[in-house]
């Protein structure tokens, strides 16, 4: 008889990316930020660190 445990199932992640773009009339000031949010129930998933700085290079 061999001892297989069942494979874990990864806790769900939710993942939100919030644009903000805003442009001052005159137009010579825009604004354009994009902002990542990340939760899981198990914290050692996600490196919200690293992702928004993955987002800032792009």
């Amino acid at each position: 008889m061999t001892n297989n445990p069942t494979p874990s199932k990864p806790n769900p992640m939710n993942i939100t990316l919030t644009r903000k773009y805003k442009e001052i009339q005159d137009g010579k000031k825009t604004i354009d930020t994009v902002t990542l949010k990340a939760s899981s129930n198990d914290s050692s998933l996600l490196d919200n660190i690293k992702l928004q700085k993955m987002l800032d290079k792009k």
